[in-house]
């Protein structure tokens, strides 16, 4: 994904509000150009990294 919107979370509590961000985003923009993540992920991690 190049020149996309990456919003990830940290915790499980704040869930539902990086959802609720990612969908208004996805609204705007197109799904196609957002990415939602947790810490948890390892595609996002490895996709990180240099």
């Amino acid at each position: 994904m190049s020149g996309g919107i990456f919003v990830s979370y940290w915790r499980d509590d704040t869930r539902q509000a990086a959802g609720r961000l990612a969908d208004g985003l996805a609204d705007h923009f197109g799904s196609a150009n957002i990415f939602a993540t947790s810490k948890a992920s390892t595609l996002a991690s490895s996709s990180l990294r240099p």
